[in-house]
């Protein structure tokens, strides 16, 4: 399959997503989930990214500092497009 393009570089990066405590992961979550969230009632929203914080908690604490910090992924991609 021909994309119109010639990839020079596919490489995997990972990174340290740093919040500001639990306010700064909520609105992480109220930003970038929104085309999830969106789907859940006005009303219930806020509650919900409570319980997906509260969650997150169990697993992984807030450190010592006050930030919050979420393990991720990043995909980077360097191509020419073909003439």
């Amino acid at each position: 399959m021909n994309s119109g393009f010639i990839i020079n570089r596919v490489e995997l990066i990972p990174k340290d997503m740093e919040h500001d405590g639990k306010s700064g992961l909520e609105g992480w979550i109220r930003t970038i989930w929104l085309p999830y969230t969106s789907r859940i009632p006005e009303e219930q929203r806020n509650e919900f990214i409570e319980t997906i914080s509260n969650k997150y908690f169990q697993e992984i604490p807030i450190a010592p500092d006050g930030k919050v910090h979420v393990e991720m992924v990043r995909i980077e991609v360097e191509a020419e497009k073909i003439a």
